[in-house]
């Protein structure tokens, strides 16, 4: 999640969008004290201090907790390695969900539970989408690199199919985003919110996740017609919602 106060942009992070990319390259305009920028994995903080994009701040519920956070991560960046009083928040993380108000995927519904209800009504709110094939054939090889499954990659593919839709909860919430940025039409959509959040953020952007996924067949051959009907049920809403052929 980033808030950008003087902008007033609120960027409310869904899952295998390519938005680790798209949140490095909103951090780069933060430039107000009182901006909201939630921590990432490591290796994504690291990019994101390399492209110049500002760190972590205002996320926890204790001024203590960001201060050792920031500790923590200059000790990474030094030795690659997670300090291990940082192991408790989490495998591969440097913080602990319960410490921070604000974090990373955090949801509509739980912004304002969290006491940024004021932000959340008031802010230009932005979000992104991707087919669904791609979202979650890009997620089956998240886990698998994440996690180093040795499964096949369809068998992580039906996993995934019986969790709710992770999506649905940031784009039809009670209060939608004002601006999605389509995965498929990246540039021209990152080009359109540059003027409002200072900077051209295309030139800021970075291939976080990329990595992790190393057939780059398309989701539409790589599901089985059972598999791409199960999806359609449960992401029918973005399905329709965004005119994704299924």
């Amino acid at each position: 999640m980033i808030f950008l106060k003087q902008q007033n942009i609120l960027f409310i992070k869904p899952h295998k969008t390519a938005s680790t990319s798209v949140e490095i390259a909103l951090c780069c305009a933060s430039n107000d004290p009182a901006d909201i920028i939630t921590p990432l994995l490591p290796e994504d903080e690291l990019k994101r201090a390399q492209a110049g994009g500002a760190p972590p701040k205002n996320w926890a519920w204790l001024e203590s907790t960001e201060r050792r956070y920031l500790r923590d991560f200059a000790a990474y960046s030094q030795s690659g390695k997670i300090p291990r009083r940082a192991l408790p928040g989490g495998k591969n993380k440097l913080y602990s969900k319960h410490s921070a108000r604000f974090y990373n995927h955090i949801t509509p519904s739980a912004i304002k539970w969290r006491g940024g209800g004021v932000m959340l009504r008031d802010a230009f709110i932005v979000s992104m989408v991707r087919h669904p094939y791609e979202q979650i054939v890009s997620w089956a090889w998240h886990q698998k690199k994440l996690h180093n499954i040795d499964g096949l990659l369809s068998e992580i593919i039906d996993r995934g199919l019986t969790l709710p839709s992770p999506n649905i909860p940031y784009l039809f919430n009670k209060r939608p985003p004002d601006f999605v940025i389509r995965y498929e039409t990246m540039a021209d959509d990152l080009a359109k919110l540059s003027d409002r959040a200072g900077i051209k953020l295309g030139m800021h952007m970075l291939n976080a996740k990329g990595s992790y996924r190393s057939d780059r067949k398309s989701g539409s051959d790589m599901l089985t017609l059972a598999q791409k009907k199960v999806l359609y049920l449960r992401d029918q809403q973005i399905f329709e919602g965004y005119g994704y052929a299924p």
